[in-house]
């Protein structure tokens, strides 16, 4: 079996990269007199001052391609078993399944000899509203 993407799917996963690469901001206390004290795991990732005490690092392009790798492995998965996810007939559709990967949920169908993924979502969203049943 190989996977296909929805083009609303496809639009997920850039969202996703988008996300991941440049949303997520970390803001930690810096000394204006010294050079900013870092915590190590911002350590090589640009800092943005914000005020004199206060700096800020975006998110990286790393980030965002480790968190696609993760979901798009999955898509593999899927791909050689393709019934592995939760049946969803009644809050998507029928032939309908979902599968976690991290915070985000893939909803699929099993279409032919395809899998065919139909959306990418944060879990926390209101999953059945975007199919609007």
């Amino acid at each position: 079996m190989a996977h296909r993407l929805a083009p609303r799917a496809e639009t997920d996963v850039d969202e996703i990269w988008y996300y991941a690469g440049s949303a997520d901001i970390a803001v930690y206390v810096c000394d204006p007199r010294r050079r900013a004290k870092r915590p190590s795991a911002l350590q090589g990732t640009p800092a943005h001052t914000l005020r004199d005490d206060v700096c800020a690092t975006r998110g990286s392009i790393e980030i965002a391609n480790r968190s696609i790798d993760t979901i798009t492995d999955r898509f593999f998965m899927l791909s050689g078993f393709p019934y592995i996810g939760r049946a969803r007939d009644d809050d998507f559709g029928a032939g309908c399944r979902s599968v976690a990967v991290g915070e985000y949920v893939i909803v699929y169908c099993v279409e032919n000899e395809d899998v065919l993924i139909l959306r990418v979502v944060h879990g926390r969203r209101d999953l059945e509203s975007l199919f609007d049943l």
